[in-house]
């Protein structure tokens, strides 16, 4: 005899089921300290399968971002906001990298031909590509927000390391970013990547000469 209360619980489960099975129903969090000279603030990032898209939300201290990639890490769109009214949205249309700002009532534009260039404006998940690459080293640009100035940009595998962050091991993969060329030497960053995942551990690096070092670090992530 067909129970029929056991086909309407199948038929209830089975959906959710494929929609887990093929990632368009998971929503990671990650939440990391930021240290910089001995004060902590927070911040918080989820990443959300949506269809065609990951959709990237970051929440720290007075500010917001949205960040949209493809489901290949494709940087596509990038909005940050603050409680001031300050923000900037960077749109990647085609070739051209479209920005737009407004800051303390300001407005500011520029567009940039990306032909031939990725584009990566963060770090959190822009590297992914490299990481799951055989490549050494990955020649890439990004825009400073305060400026909209472009800058060109070369990431390179270092060692595979054995770190702890916050009371948990991994082995990790170090990852050196730099200015390309002479400007080298005015600046760089220190990431390491979670070999299994991909997950960003630490990020080491300061905002330019003279300015203190921030080291953001993972929590947890679920």
């Amino acid at each position: 005899m067909i129970d029929l209360n056991k086909i309407k619980y199948l038929l209830l489960i089975l959906p959710i089921f494929f929609m887990h099975s093929l990632g368009l129903a998971s929503t990671e969090t990650f939440v990391y300290d930021k240290d910089i000279e001995g004060k902590h603030t927070k911040t918080t990032i989820t990443i959300d399968k949506q269809n065609d898209q990951l959709i990237v939300e970051g929440k720290h201290a007075n500010s917001t971002t949205m960040i949209e990639y493809t489901l290949h890490y494709t940087l596509e769109k990038i909005h940050s906001k603050t409680t001031k009214e300050n923000e900037y949205l960077f749109i990647l249309e085609g070739d051209y990298l479209k920005l737009k700002k407004i800051y303390d009532g300001h407005f500011a534009e520029r567009e940039y031909d990306m032909r031939g260039t990725p584009w990566i404006q963060d770090f959190d998940f822009g590297l992914k590509p490299f990481l799951m690459s055989s490549l050494r080293k990955y020649k890439f640009s990004i825009i400073n927000p305060y400026n909209l100035t472009l800058s060109n940009m070369i990431a390179i595998k270092q060692e595979i390391e054995s770190i702890t962050v916050n009371n948990k091991e991994f082995l990790a993969q170090k990852i050196k970013v730099t200015l390309q060329g002479y400007k080298q030497m005015f600046w760089s960053a220190e990431i390491w990547y979670d070999t299994k995942t991909d997950m960003l551990l630490i990020y080491k690096a300061n905002e330019g000469p003279n300015t203190p070092t921030m080291i953001k670090s993972l929590l947890y992530a679920h």
